[in-house]
């Protein structure tokens, strides 16, 4: 069952690559068969970001499916709502790092997922942080 389900579609994911297209297009870089094929590529993998909170995971599904990340309950530590915002010029999708991973489709606020037996962070953009923190604690 699910508990909790979010939503947001990434208007910057859509708008940036069209103008980067388009630049390379006019600049000659690459063909317009290959432009078009990376754009529409880029728009099915990233145009949205679907949060799920069952009994058992959280996951984060971007645009139609090809990436999913499915986080186990049974590994979360701790949760908790950053107040941060990231800047729009960071982009949107997926950010991974040494000790943290970054999911988010816009300018949001995060929730911050601590694993058990790592020092790896999880962080997923919400646009209400508290009711995604609350659906996770819930089933802890």
């Amino acid at each position: 069952m699910k508990a909790y389900f979010e939503r947001q579609i990434s208007w910057r994911g859509m708008i940036i690559p069209v103008w980067l297209v388009v630049w390379m297009i006019l600049c000659q870089f690459i063909p317009d068969s290959i432009s078009f094929l990376l754009l529409v590529l880029w728009m099915l993998l990233f145009y949205k970001m679907d949060t799920f909170v069952d009994d058992t995971h959280v996951k984060i599904v971007f645009g139609l499916g090809l990436y999913t990340k499915k986080i186990p309950l049974a590994d979360i530590r701790s949760v908790s709502c950053v107040d941060i915002k990231y800047r729009w010029y960071l982009g949107s999708g997926i950010k991974i790092g040494v000790s943290k991973s970054l999911y988010w489709a816009k300018n949001t606020d995060v929730v911050e997922l601590k694993l058990k037996g790592s020092k790896r962070v999880i962080q997923i953009g919400s646009k209400d942080v508290e009711q995604l923190k609350q659906a996770i604690e819930a089933r802890l």
